[in-house]
């Protein structure tokens, strides 16, 4: 055999007998186990006292049996160790399975970690409970036979009587021990499973919660997503090797952390069990106490002034209306059981399992009979079942669904041509078979109103034919601009549009906004349809969209032998003349304020106000504002830079103060001077100057036209 084929072989045997050596060295020294060491425990904050010889875990607050307060108190501990007669030629480290609130660590009378953070009155400013921690032991400060290991603790007493702060002390049974680097493994790999579950956690959510936006249906789909996105939180601030990503960081920040998701894990839980059943407990008033009730306890856990002291009060109220969540959710799963869902037997022994688990680990954790959690562990098969319930949940519905539109896709597609389902909906008639004049149902809605301006003009060079051949090419582009935002078409009325919005679950975008990304989006493909009208040679065209929200009336009216749906209402009627105002303006779309106000974030958009209409009947007027993000960049530049200026003349021009509002109007138009808002302005606040001023002035632009 050629010597190079033989080098492999004897790679493997090199590293077989340096593997051997090595473990043959790590195994001349013997772990020293200081849970089995005498540690001799003195309070140094008056009143002074020793404790020899406790036991792990060692609670400084329930050794000492201290009395509620606000004052830090200081602890002394410490203990000897026997290295023999030479001191190991090993890395020595220490490792403390849990430490808190403040302290620090000496070996031999020299210091090796400072971790006390007092600020000018006493108190802790920096927190560091830690679980976990290693600290090197030099070889320069190990001595052959006794060493001395001390450990300095501040932290608070109890906040309450009825309340215990576990943090200062050892709060574990184990893991408190001197060995070699060799043998103690890496935090990050002791925390491997534990961090492939919350990554597991956290793209399981990331999924549904982008299958629920991508469908916008299924919202057992966005709470689930919301559950686990939580699970995965809550048990990344619970793994040791956390600390590692800001290593200085104070622990409370991982109490806000860990309690804050905590207490909403049952609130979505409960959302998405609802939800996924489709049951009537959705809307009842128990599931709103429960969501306002997590969204409370995590907020306090939060926002509350001295977390340490008050976190573990919301804590305990929180883990007593825990039962009632259990039981309300048992309930929902027995209601399925009882209605023969077949996902209801598993997800009920799935609860109970999790229940189980759960009680384990508090159980240990308040007994602190040893450090075995089990949770995590149950959390990961439980949402490992959850995820394959909803897969297969998902498939029986889509069968069941495409099998049902199979047989209605024809009949529906003709009927609703005429009648949008929304308007079924809204009057909360499930057949449409079942309408009947004078149906009709109270709402509050968008009302969006476009118009092309100039139209008669534009119609008069074609002919019948060409006419609804056009009107056909424009409005089968603007229809599902609205339909893309749920909205519908009201009707068409010749080159006309009058669409409703209304608030839906199956948004998070208010009526409002998508009434406006439904202009927006229309203005961009009229846009697109003026370039494919050019190419024919045909002049472009414009439009213009007004929007307000308001209340109105939906319903049907008609006769034996005709019926047809329509909204009723002042709301209907200021949206269209917010729509004749474009043409007055000249710009393209002009909502109202009643619209505005109900954007979640209007600065995303390019707007400015035109100041305030008074509609024919009304005593108050309305604030209407311009929205212009489909304007040219050089056109939407100019009316940036003249915003302001225009602003404060509109603003003097309603207080009466003619000669401030003209010099502002004067700014406004040196900058665009082709603005027509601005104009308009400038020659009503000439025409005002000279007049007297009524009582009622409101400096608002009169509509008079029905």
């Amino acid at each position: 055999m050629s010597g190079w084929k033989l080098l492999p072989f004897a790679l493997l045997v090199f590293t077989a007998c340096d593997a051997a050596l090595l473990g043959t060295k790590s195994d001349t020294f013997q772990r020293i186990d200081l849970t089995q060491a005498r540690w001799i425990v003195s309070r140094i904050t008056p009143p002074a006292r020793t404790v020899s010889g406790p036991q792990f875990p060692i609670i400084l607050n329930d050794l000492f049996a201290n009395e509620p307060g606000t004052v830090p108190i200081a602890y002394h501990l410490s203990t000897s160790f026997e290295l023999g007669a030479t001191v190991p030629e090993q890395h020595l480290i220490l490792s403390l399975a849990y430490i808190g609130e403040n302290w620090s660590v000496a070996l031999n009378g020299s210091e090796l970690r400072r971790e006390i953070y007092l600020d000018e009155n006493g108190q802790l400013s920096r927190r560091r409970t830690l679980q976990k921690v290693r600290i090197a032991l030099p070889k320069l400060l190990l001595r052959p036979g006794e060493n001395r290991l001390t450990i300095q603790i501040l932290g608070y007493p109890p906040p309450l009587t009825w309340i215990g702060n576990k943090n200062p002390g050892f709060l574990h049974t184990k893991g408190y021990y001197i060995d070699t680097d060799n043998n103690i493994r890496d935090l990050v790999n002791e925390d491997l499973f534990s961090l492939m579950a919350v990554a597991v956690y956290f793209f399981f959510g990331l999924y549904h919660v982008i299958l629920f936006l991508a469908r916008r249906h299924g919202r057992h789909n966005l709470y689930f997503g919301f559950f686990a996105a939580l699970i995965a939180l809550y048990l990344l601030t619970l793994l040791p090797s956390f600390q590692l990503i800001l290593p200085f960081q104070d622990s409370i920040v991982v109490m806000y952390c860990e309690y804050g998701s905590l207490f909403m894990i049952p609130a979505a839980f409960i959302l998405f069990l609802v939800h996924f059943f489709h049951s009537a407990a959705q809307s009842a008033l128990p599931v709103r106490v429960i969501v306002i009730w997590s969204i409370v306890c995590s907020a306090a856990a939060v926002l509350l002034p001295d977390v340490p002291a008050w976190y573990r009060a919301v804590l305990v109220m929180w883990q007593a209306s825990m039962p009632l969540m259990i039981i309300y959710c048992l309930l929902i799963v027995v209601q399925q059981l009882r209605a023969r869902n077949r996902d209801a037997l598993p997800m009920l022994f799935g609860l109970l399992s999790l229940v189980l688990i759960a009680i384990f680990d508090i159980s240990q954790a308040i007994m602190n009979f040893t450090d075995v959690r089990l949770l995590q562990f149950g959390f990961f098969l439980f949402v490992m079942y959850l995820v394959f319930r909803i897969a297969r949940h998902m498939a029986h519905v889509e069968n069941q669904l495409e099998a049902v539109a199979t047989d209605l896709r024809q009949l529906n597609d003709a009927f609703y041509r005429f009648v949008p389902t929304q308007v079924l909906q809204e009057l909360g008639i499930p057949n449409a078979a079942d309408l009947q004049i004078g149906d009709s149902v109270a709402r509050r809605m968008s009302v969006l109103f476009s118009d092309i301006r100039s139209f008669t003009s534009i119609s008069e060079s074609m002919s019948s034919d060409q006419t609804f051949s056009f009107l056909n090419s424009y409005l089968k582009r603007m229809e599902p601009q609205i339909q893309h935002y749920n909205g519908y078409v009201d009707k068409f009325m010749g080159d006309g549009i009058m669409a409703l919005y209304s608030d839906s679950p199956k948004s998070n975008m208010s009526a409002s906004e998508r009434a406006l990304r439904s202009a927006l989006q229309m203005q961009s493909e009229l846009e697109i349809y003026n370039r494919h009208r050019h190419n024919f040679n045909y002049p472009p065209i414009k439009t213009g969209t007004g929007i307000h929200t308001g209340d109105l009336s939906l319903g049907t009216i008609g006769s034996l032998n005709r019926i047809e749906t329509t909204v009723i209402g002042n709301t209907v009627n200021v949206a269209s003349r917010l729509e004749e105002l474009t043409s007055y303006f000249k710009v393209a779309i002009i909502v109202s304020s009643d619209t505005f106000r109900d954007l979640q974030n209007p600065d995303q958009w390019q707007y400015r106000e035109l100041g305030s209409i008074l509609p024919r009947g009304k005593t108050e007027g309305i604030t209407i504002y311009e929205f212009f993000d489909m304007d040219s960049p050089a056109i939407i530049e100019c009316k940036l830079a003249s915003r302001q200026d225009l602003a404060s003349g509109i603003a003097f021009y309603r207080a009466g103060e003619f000669e401030a509002a003209l010099e502002h109007f004067s700014q406004a138009l040196k900058i665009y001077n082709a603005d027509r808002v601005a104009r308009l302005y400038y020659k009503l606040t000439q025409s005002y100057r000279t007049r007297t001023l009524s009582d009622n002035w409101m400096g608002t632009i009169e509509i008079v036209r029905k």
